[in-house]
């Protein structure tokens, strides 16, 4: 099946947006043969709130051309508190030309909050992240983290990120980070210090006077 829209559903929680009503697993999975799907988008009320699952909130496995624009997931209908998803807020795998998130208003997902990472992608390619706010509230700033990291890559897969506001309240394990890389002199032998981790080439480079922090490729 393709070009199927998926908009303005609560996905995991009650119908006021502020508690779990979770599914058995993931609240909202595209897979196989499903391709070029619109998840959310960038109108008032487009946006879906995948929030409480006993999965991942959302994953995409398998298909190509997605655009997951616009959506809450791991927080409350407001994006202030956290409603997390037991694993990661998207999981993506075998996945390839979708793009989460975008330049144009009201394409940003709030992907904060969940129990693992905010998004993991494994066995993809080609997928571009832009203009999310990973680990923050809807202010973009008030940290909202997620359990473990706000992006995790592994097996060789490519992506295009860009201008993301994230944070997570965790330190990223030691095994995250590839010291060939070559960080910055300073630093080097200073792994624990938020403003030197490299995370599979993605240099995290925090403004320590705030919970803003900017993730460049």
């Amino acid at each position: 099946t393709t070009n199927n829209t998926v908009q303005g559903n609560y996905l995991g929680t009650r119908l006021n947006g502020t508690s779990a009503l979770h599914n058995g697993r993931a609240g909202l999975g595209v897979s196989s043969n499903a391709f070029y799907n619109l998840i959310g988008g960038t109108a008032s009320g487009a946006g879906n709130l995948i929030s409480g699952n006993f999965d991942a909130g959302l994953y995409l496995i398998g298909t190509s051309g997605n655009l997951v624009q616009g959506n809450i997931i791991g927080a409350d209908a407001g994006g202030t508190f956290t409603i997390p998803n037991a694993i990661e807020g998207m999981y993506v795998q075998y996945a390839v030309t979708s793009l989460i998130g975008g330049t144009v208003p009201g394409a940003r997902n709030l992907i904060s909050g969940n129990s693992t990472r905010g998004i993991f992608l494994t066995n993809s390619s080609w997928n571009t992240i832009q203009g999310n706010y990973i680990g923050t509230a809807a202010d973009g700033v008030s940290p909202l983290g997620n359990g473990n990291t706000a992006l995790e890559s592994a097996d060789f897969a490519g992506y295009t990120l860009a201008h993301e506001a994230s944070h997570s309240h965790y330190h990223l394990p030691d095994e995250y980070y590839d010291v060939e890389d070559d960080p910055a002199p300073e630093c080097q032998g200073n792994q624990d210090d938020p403003r030197c981790k490299v995370l599979y080439g993605i240099r995290i480079c925090a403004n320590v006077d705030d919970w803003h922090t900017s993730l460049m490729a």
